[in-house]
């Protein structure tokens, strides 16, 4: 349990520190589970004790996710926000998933690989246009929007994959992520408990949610990762401009100038906590190898710290 609570508060700490350099605090989450993994301190861990901490960590992220559905906000930009939602996933999923067939991969492979990138991150989203002020404009409400339907999509998209993956049968468990998303949406029209609500996410927020993160970066193997420098850096680049196009036609579709347009496809980049999910459901369900899954998530990471160098310059030209 010791060793639990040093990864939490290092997760925190580190965290932290990645906000002060105008980062995701999932990133410095992600990166002191790396630095206590085993490519680098290798500190003891209950591996019971992670999974099972990492698991509620999953289940309350879907809650958070749930809870952020603004269905005011939805309706008012519906139309707009589900071409940016549907076209910026469609466009992500379908290239990686050619790319995954080329590579000689399963179908049922190469569409777990076009949902991871096909997901949108909304709380990375959320934290920029905030700094911008633009939490209230119509790009945000776009952007906020299209995260949304996305997140919707990456969830029954994982839910149908995982009943593939299990065999035969019926198994609840496949639905849990689905289920607590829907627990969150609910439990916001109910202002009676939502007191209940965000004090159980500010718990999580402190314990269980950092512990999923850096139990992802301790998966990553650097070894591995060192000797597909080349790859990653080109699925990287594929992943911003695949994500970027389809949310930038889209929005030039609806009518919206270039400028706007491209600053919706920039507030679509990051794929953050929602990717991150999938990813880790996928190698639950032995999907993917812990190879496939550590340079997944090395394109996810660096997509989310790319992400708000993009998103910057293009929000300040728009005030």
């Amino acid at each position: 349990m010791i060793s639990i609570i040093v990864l939490i508060l290092g997760a925190l700490l580190v965290g932290w520190l990645a906000t002060k350099l105008h980062l995701p605090a999932v990133i410095g989450q992600i990166l002191t589970g790396l630095l206590l993994g085993p490519s680098l301190l290798n500190l003891a861990l209950p591996t019971d004790w992670l999974h099972l901490g990492g698991e509620i960590g999953v289940w309350l992220l879907m809650y958070e996710a749930g809870i952020a559905v603004d269905t005011k906000l939805l309706k008012a930009n519906f139309k707009i926000a589900n071409r940016v939602a549907w076209l910026g996933a469609l466009v992500p999923f379908t290239v990686f998933m050619l790319i995954e067939l080329a590579l000689h991969q399963t179908l049922l492979v190469a569409s777990f690989s076009g949902l991871v990138f096909a997901a949108t991150s909304i709380s990375i989203t959320l934290a920029v246009l905030g700094t911008h002020h633009q939490l209230g404009s119509r790009i945000g409400s776009v952007i906020l929007g299209a995260a949304i339907i996305d997140d919707l999509i990456a969830i029954i998209g994982l839910t149908g994959l995982t009943m593939l993956t299990s065999g035969n049968g019926f198994n609840w468990a496949n639905f849990l992520p689905l289920i607590w998303f829907i627990l969150g949406y609910i439990s916001r029209r109910f202002t009676r408990i939502m007191p209940v609500s965000h004090g159980l996410i500010t718990l999580a927020t402190w314990t269980v949610i950092p512990l999923f993160f850096a139990g992802i970066g301790r998966q990553i193997d650097l070894a591995s990762l060192s000797s597909h420098l080349g790859p990653l850096v080109w699925w990287t680049l594929i992943a911003i401009i695949t994500k970027m196009l389809g949310a930038i036609l889209a929005s030039k579709w609806s009518g919206v100038s270039l400028l706007e347009a491209t600053a919706i496809g920039s507030g679509m980049i990051a794929r953050g906590e929602m990717a991150l999910v999938i990813l880790t459901a996928g190698l639950a369900s032995q999907l993917i190898t812990a190879s496939q899954f550590g340079f997944y998530t090395a394109v996810v990471t660096l997509t989310t710290v790319i992400a708000p160098f993009i998103m910057d310059p293009l929000f300040k030209r728009l005030k």
